[in-house]
């Protein structure tokens, strides 16, 4: 890598905090990291519409300074729920009839057309028989109303993924795995289940079942607010000991139907592929609930482990900033 090469820098936006995270290498095994996480009042941004682009442009600056980044490259990443992620299998087509083929299946299962979308794929893998593909569609509106704030904000963007990939690219070590594994990354809104394998991402799905209906529901049953509903999913959980196993009730009628959604992506998988799930990785504001990784382990009889990394997604995406082609290296929504 040349010693002129400056990589971007990682940024991660949600409802309620920005996050940055710079990276470098400085030798085998070593790292310079510049990072900073600040918080941000409600009606900026929500569920990734822009509210307010003045004062959102102000806060990121705010915490690019407190972070003492120098660059104004940035990777940015959009939640798979604002997506159109799809995986399928093609003939060993190339050139100009692989991209006719590619629009002509993916197409056919979102509802926008592709003069109304930004789009990109990656060839997962290749046999004698075919290849496999992993597609990735976002509306032009939404795309466009990012890029639009990035330019009020006098940053430039480099690269849009998708979260999966920036959590997939932190949290697995993908020369060391053997066998494909379940990535679920339970959020405030959706959860996203994700397959990885040694090629990297094989399929992504978005469940409407996350921390806030977990919560939701505690405040039916028990008529308390939400700040009680919060505090007691997160202390007690799955807990079956804890309150008589109260909490634990209520929870397990909201997480069931994601435990059965999961079962169903794990077994279109395995049915497709022909390989087994023989891990899974919790991860999200909600992974850490007691309980709830014992919860999974005993529904899908696989090993089941919890990670929630700090600057999760910026740091994914700092990681893929590192490497000299970061433009072309994976899926990119706007190259």
């Amino acid at each position: 890598m040349s010693i002129f090469f400056t990589p971007p820098f990682g940024l991660s936006i949600s409802d309620n905090t920005i996050e940055v995270l710079w990276a470098k290498k400085k030798g085998r095994g070593k790292f310079k990291v510049k990072k900073a996480r600040t918080e941000i009042p409600s009606g900026i941004i929500e569920d990734s519409k822009i509210l307010n682009r003045q004062v959102l442009a102000q806060y990121l600056n705010r915490v690019w300074e407190k972070a003492k980044i120098k660059i104004r490259s940035v990777i940015f990443a959009l939640p798979e729920a604002k997506t159109f992620p799809s995986s399928f299998r093609l003939p060993l087509f190339e050139g100009k009839e692989l991209e006719e083929a590619i629009e002509l299946e993916a197409l056919s299962s979102i509802p926008y057309e592709a003069r109304e979308i930004y789009s990109d794929y990656k060839i997962v893998s290749r046999d004698k028989d075919g290849q496999d593909i992993f597609f990735v569609a976002a509306p032009k509106t939404l795309v466009d109303d990012f890029l639009n704030f990035f330019r009020l904000a006098k940053f430039i963007p480099e690269v849009l993924e998708i979260e999966s990939l920036a959590l997939g690219r932190i949290l697995i070590n993908h020369e060391k795995l053997r066998d494909p594994l379940l990535l679920a990354d339970i959020g405030a809104r959706t959860t996203n289940l994700t397959i990885f394998d040694q090629n990297g991402i094989q399929e992504s799905v978005t469940v409407p079942i996350a921390g806030n209906l977990f919560t939701e529901k505690i405040m039916q049953k028990l008529k308390y607010d939400q700040k009680k509903a919060e505090i007691y999913k997160r202390s007690y959980g799955l807990d079956e000991k804890k309150l008589k196993g109260r909490i634990m009730l209520i929870l397990q009628s909201a997480i069931q139907p994601l435990i059965q959604e999961a079962k169903k992506t794990i077994d279109y998988f395995e049915k497709e592929k022909g390989r087994k799930i023989k891990n899974i990785i919790l991860t999200g504001g909600s992974s850490a609930m007691p309980g709830l990784k014992d919860y999974w382990e005993e529904n899908f009889g696989v090993y089941t482990e919890v990670k929630e990394p700090i600057f999760g997604v910026a740091a994914g995406l700092a990681m893929r900033g590192m490497s000299k082609n970061y433009k072309t290296m994976d899926i990119n929504l706007i190259q």
